[in-house]
C-alpha cells in the first residue's frame, strides 16, 4: 500500500508541473481507483473467480502509468481544441490580429497587459502547426473565457477533443488491454487471472476517461477553474495584483513561460529537426538495435525458461530466501533433490478416459467433468492389442527401461481370456444350470447309475460326526451337524446306506442330515457332470463373440472380488480373507492396472472404465532442453504407434507423468508466452490499420513494436533472468505497453492538416518552376524536373507530417513514459522479488518503446512515410457503396413485391 501511495504521489507531482492543475492530477488517482474497484466487481460477480493472487495488486501501478497518457492526450487535444475554436471564431468575426493579445499556447495562464515580454528564440513559432496555436486573437483573458464557456463552444471543442483523441485513446486501450486478455492462451491459472483482471482494468478505465473525466473537463472550465482564480486571487491579491511586480510574481511568470516555451521549441523545433536531419543514422541505429535484442532473446545468451522449482518471493539476499537459494545446495541430502525427483520419470499411457479439462479455467478447485470411452477390455482385439503394446514397449529401450514387471503382471490379468480358462467357465455353467434344474432323487440316481462306491464315499464323507443323535433329528430346523470330528457315525451310516439303496426312492428322511447330504450331493454331482463333457467340442464353439461375453463376465466377476477386496465387503461375500491380502499386498498391479467403475446397482456388477500402463522412463536429465527432447521422442512414438495399430475405440488414449508436471510448466510458459506475444502484435496490427486507416503506418508501427519488445527482452536475457510466471506476464504485456506512443505519433502522422501540406508543396513547386522557366531549359531538363518536383513535394510532406506529429503530441507522449517510468521506479523500493522485476520492466519497456517511437517510427516516416492516400483504405467509400447497395436491393424489393 505504501508503494501505491509513493507512486500516486509521483504521478500527481509530475502531472501538476506538466499540466499545471492539481485537480486534473487527482483526478487520474480518482479514476484508477475508481476502474480498480469496478474491476473488482466485475471480476468476482460476472466472471465468478474465486482466487485473487497477490500479483493482481501490481495492475494499480500499471493503471495509473498507463492512465497518465490517455490523460495527457485528452488534456493536450483539449487546450489546443479551444485555441482552434478560437481560432476559427476569429476567422468568422474578421477581427484584426494586431488587436489580439493571446500569445501563448495555454489558455490558463494569460500573460496581463501590462507585462512585457522579450522576444526569445523560443517563443518564434517553429512550424505551421505553432503558428496556428499562436496566433493572437483577443484583446483580454475574460473575452476569452465567456466565448469558450458557451454551450455550442463547449460542445464543438469536446467533440473535436474526441475525435482527436479519442481514437489513439482508443487503441492504446484496446491493445494493451488485449495484450494482457492473452494471458488466457496460456494454461497457467495465476498469469490467466492477472491478465483478465488488468485487462479489465484498462478498459474500464478508458470508459471512465471518455465519459467520467469528459464531463469532468468541462465542469472545470465552467466551474472548478472560477473558483480556484477567486480563491487564489483573494490570497494572493497583496501579493500579486498589487505588486504586479514583485520578485515572486515576475520570477513565477518567467518560469511558467520559460518551461512551456521551452517544451514548445524542444518538440516543436529540436526534435523534428533532430529526427527529419539524422534520419537515416537514426533508422541505421536502432533497427541494429532490434537485431541485437533478436540474437540476445534467441541465440545468445538466450531467455531460458525456470531451471528449479523454487520461487523467489523475496530478494535472494533475503534472509528468508538464502537458505534456499544459497545453502541448500551445500548439503549432500539435498544435492541431488531435483534428479531424485524428475530422473527416471515413470510414464503412463492411459486409456478410456478422454484428455478434456471442462473445469471453469479460473476455478483451479473445479475439477470438471469425467468423459469416458468404452475400452471393451474383454474383446479379444483389445486384449492383443496390449499385449503387442506392452512387448512392443520393450524394444524401446532408449525411451524405456525393461518391461520385465509389466508384463508379467499384465500376464497375469491375460490368464482370464486363456482357452482353458474360458472353457473351465463353459464348463462350470453348464454344470451349474445342469444342477439347478436337476432334484437330489436324480442325482442320487445318477452317481449310483455311473458308480456305487460314489454313494459310500458320499455317507462315509457326511457321516463324521458322534454328536450327532438321531433322536433329536425329526424335525426340519435350522441346526447342522458338527463335523469337525473326524470319526464316523456307524448307526447313521448304515441307515444311510440302506436308505439310498431303495430302488424307488432313494433319499435320506432325517432333515438336519438331509440338509449337509445334499450340499456334498450338488458338489459331486457337478464334478461328475463336467467330467462327462466334451472339452474339445467345447474349445470349437467358443467362437469371438461368445468368447468376448466370457472374457466380460469372467473379467466382471474378478473386479466385482477386488472391489470387495478394497472397500472390506469380502466377508460378508463370502470371499476369503487371506485371498484378499494376497492381492492387496503382494500380486496388487502399479504397472498394469485396471480401474473398476462403480458396482451397478441392478445387478452389482463391476466393469472396468479405465486402463493405465506405467513404466518407468529412461531418462535420466532434469534440464529442459533434454526433457523437451524426451517428451517429444515419446509423443512422436506414442502418437503414431496408437493411430496404425489401435482399435478404434482406443485412439484417444494419452500419456502423463508425474516427472512432466514442472517440464509442463516450463513449457507452457515458453510456448504460451510466445504465443500470447505473436496473437497482440497481430491484434495490435489489425487495431492500428483500423483506427489510421492506413497500412504502411500499421505496419511500421508494428516493426517498431516488435524492435522495442526485442531489445526490453534481450536486456532481460543479458541480466539472466529466467522466464518464470511474473517474467511471461512481463513478456505478454510489453505489447501492450509499448504500443501506445507509436499509436499516437501515427495517427498524429496520418491526420496532419492538409493546408500546412499543401502550403509546403505550393512552396516547392514555385520553386522549381521558376528553374524550368528559365528560356535555357530544354525538354528533358524539364521532365528531369517534374520528377524532382514530385519528389521534393512528397518529401516535404512527410517532414511536415512528422514535424506536426511530434509538435502536436510530442510532449504529452513524453510525459505518459515518464509518469509510468515513476510509477515503475517506485515499484523497484519493493522487497518483493516480483514487485522489483515488474518495476524494472516498466522503466525498461518505457525507455525503449519511447525511444524506438521517437528515433525509430518517426524516422522511418520520414523515408519511407506514406503521402496523400498512399495505403490507406477508403472507409467511407466503402460504407457509401454499402449503403448504396443495400437501399438499391431493397428497392428492387419493394418493386417486386408491387
Amino acid at each position: 500500500m505504501l508503494l501505491v501511495i509513493i507512486a500516486a504521489a509521483l504521478i500527481i507531482g509530475i502531472t501538476v508541473c506538466y499540466l499545471r492543475s492539481i485537480t486534473i492530477a487527482l483526478i487520474i488517482v480518482i479514476g484508477a481507483a475508481l476502474s480498480i474497484g469496478v474491476s473488482y466487481f466485475v471480476y468476482r460477480v460476472l466472471y465468478r473467480i474465486p482466487i485473487f493472487p497477490f500479483i493482481n495488486l501490481m495492475s494499480a501501478f500499471i493503471l495509473i502509468g498507463i492512465g497518465c497518457d490517455d490523460i495527457f492526450v485528452f488534456f493536450d487535444t483539449w487546450d489546443q481544441e479551444k485555441i482552434e475554436w478560437l481560432r476559427k471564431y476569429q476567422d468568422k468575426q474578421q477581427t484584426d490580429n494586431a488587436d489580439s493579445l493571446l500569445n501563448h499556447t495555454n489558455i490558463h495562464d494569460i500573460v496581463p497587459s501590462n507585462q512585457k515580454v522579450k522576444p526569445s528564440k523560443l517563443r518564434k513559432p517553429s512550424n505551421a502547426f505553432q503558428s496556428r496555436h499562436r496566433i493572437c486573437l483577443f484583446k483580454h483573458p475574460e473575452e476569452i473565457r465567456r466565448l469558450l464557456l458557451r454551450e455550442e463552444a463547449l460542445i464543438e471543442i469536446m467533440s473535436n477533443t474526441l475525435k482527436h483523441a479519442g481514437s489513439s485513446m482508443f487503441v492504446t486501450s484496446f491493445t494493451t488491454a488485449a495484450a494482457f486478455f492473452t494471458n488466457m492462451l496460456t494454461n497457467i491459472s495465476f498469469v490467466q487471472v492477472f491478465g483478465v483482471f488488468t485487462g479489465t482494468c484498462i478498459l474500464v478505465y478508458f470508459v471512465i476517461t471518455v465519459t467520467a473525466i469528459a464531463a469532468f473537463a468541462v465542469i472545470y472550465e465552467k466551474y472548478i477553474q472560477n473558483i480556484i482564480s477567486r480563491i487564489c486571487s483573494m490570497r494572493c491579491i497583496d501579493i500579486v495584483n498589487k505588486s504586479s511586480s514583485s520578485k515572486l510574481s515576475k520570477f513565477c511568470r518567467r518560469c511558467t513561460s520559460t518551461c512551456r516555451d521551452f517544451r514548445n521549441y524542444f518538440f516543436g523545433h529540436l526534435m523534428p529537426l533532430l529526427i527529419i536531419n539524422l534520419r537515416y543514422i537514426f533508422v541505421l541505429i536502432f533497427f541494429l538495435m532490434g537485431i541485437l535484442g533478436f540474437i540476445g532473446i534467441f541465440y545468445y545468451p538466450k531467455l531460458h525458461v525456470p531451471s528449479t522449482q523454487k520461487v523467489a518471493f523475496f530478494l535472494k539476499d533475503n534472509p528468508m530466501e538464502i537458505y534456499e537459494f544459497s545453502m541448500k545446495s551445500q548439503f549432500n541430502g539435498y544435492s541431488k533433490e531435483d534428479k531424485r525427483l524428475f530422473a527416471y520419470p515413470a510414464v503412463s499411457f492411459i486409456f478410456g478416459i478422454h484428455d478434456i479439462d471442462d473445469g471453469y479455467i479460473f476455478d483451479m478447485n473445479d475439477r470438471g467433468h469425467l468423459y469416458l470411452t468404452p475400452i471393451h477390455l474383454h474383446r479379444q482385439t483389445t486384449l492383443e492389442f496390449f499385449k503387442n503394446f506392452i512387448t512392443h514397449l520393450g524394444t524401446r529401450k532408449d525411451l524405456f527401461t525393461s518391461n520385465y514387471d509389466l508384463e508379467k503382471d499384465f500376464e497375469s490379468f491375460y490368464q482370464l481370456t486363456t482357452d482353458n480358462i474360458l472353457i473351465t467357465k463353459v464348463v462350470d455353467d453348464r454344470a451349474k444350470l445342469n444342477v439347478s434344474k436337476t432334484n437330489h432323487l436324480n442325482m442320487i440316481k445318477y452317481l449310483r447309475k455311473i458308480n456305487k462306491t460314489l454313494i459310500e464315499n458320499l455317507i462315509s464323507d457326511t457321516v463324521r460326526t458322534i454328536d450327532y443323535k438321531i433322536e433329536n433329528d425329526q424335525s426340519d430346523h435350522d441346526d447342522y451337524i458338527d463335523t469337525k470330528l473326524d470319526q464316523i457315525n456307524l448307526t447313521l451310516y448304515k441307515i444311510s446306506n440302506k436308505q439310498l439303496k431303495h430302488p424307488r426312492k432313494p433319499i435320506i428322511i432325517y432333515s438336519n442330515y438331509r440338509k449337509l447330504f445334499n450340499r456334498t450331493l450338488k458338489r459331486i454331482y457337478k464334478e461328475q457332470i463336467q467330467h462327462s463333457y466334451d472339452f474339445n467340442e467345447i474349445r470349437i464353439s467358443i467362437n469371438g463373440t461368445l468368447r468376448d461375453v466370457l472374457t466380460e463376465e469372467y473379467q466382471g466377476s474378478a473386479l466385482k472380488t477386488a472391489m470387495q477386496c478394497l472397500t472390506g465387503a469380502a466377508g460378508a461375500n463370502n470371499v476369503p480373507a487371506d485371498f484378499c491380502n494376497k492381492q492387496l499386498t503382494k500380486q496388487r498391479s502399479f504397472n498394469w492396472a485396471v480401474l473398476p467403475d462403480k458396482p451397478s446397482p441392478i445387478d452389482g456388477s463391476v466393469r472396468p472404465f479405465a486402463v493405465m500402463i506405467t513404466i518407468r522412463g529412461a531418462h535420466n536429465r532434469t534440464d529442459y532442453d533434454s526433457y523437451n527432447k524426451y517428451y517429444l521422442k515419446i509423443k512422436n512414438f506414442f502418437d503414431p504407434y496408437i493411430k496404425q495399430y489401435a482399435p478404434e475405440h482406443l485412439k484417444h488414449a494419452w500419456f502423463s507423468s508425474p516427472g512432466f508436471a514442472f517440464y509442463g510448466i516450463q513449457r507452457e510458459l515458453l510456448v504460451g508466452s510466445y504465443s500470447s506475444l505473436l496473437a497482440s502484435l497481430g491484434i495490435a496490427l489489425l487495431v492500428l490499420f483500423l483506427t489510421s486507416g492506413n497500412l504502411f503506418i500499421a505496419v511500421y508501427a508494428l516493426i517498431t513494436i516488435t524492435f522495442a519488445i526485442a531489445v526490453s527482452v534481450g536486456i532481460f536475457a543479458i541480466l539472466e533472468w529466467e522466464l518464470g510466471i511474473v517474467e511471461a506476464i512481463i513478456v505478454i504485456m510489453s505489447v501492450g505497453l509499448s504500443v501506445d506512443f507509436v499509436v499516437h505519433f501515427g495517427v498524429g502522422y496520418i491526420h496532419t492538416d492538409s493546408k500546412d501540406i499543401d502550403c509546403e508543396r505550393k512552396k516547392i513547386e514555385n520553386h522549381y518552376l521558376l528553374q524550368t522557366s528559365k528560356p535555357d531549359a530544354n525538354e528533358h531538363d524539364y521532365k528531369i524536373s517534374t520528377w524532382r518536383v514530385t519528389y521534393k513535394e512528397q518529401q516535404v510532406e512527410r517532414e511536415t507530417r512528422v514535424t506536426e506529429s511530434v509538435s502536436r503530441v510530442g510532449s504529452a507522449v513524453f510525459m505518459a513514459a515518464f509518469t509510468t517510468f515513476a510509477a515503475g521506479f517506485s515499484m523497484t523500493l519493493s522487497s518483493l522479488c516480483a514487485f522489483r522485476q515488474m518495476g524494472q520492466f516498466l522503466m525498461t519497456i518505457m525507455l525503449t518503446s519511447w525511444s524506438f517511437a521517437m528515433f525509430f517510427f518517426l524516422p522511418l516516416c520520414a523515408i519511407i512515410g506514406p503521402v496523400g492516400t498512399c495505403g490507406s483504405i477508403p472507409f467511407s467509400r466503402i460504407i457509401k457503396c454499402f449503403k448504396r447497395s443495400s437501399h438499391e436491393n431493397s428497392e428492387k424489393k419493394d418493386i417486386d413485391q408491387i
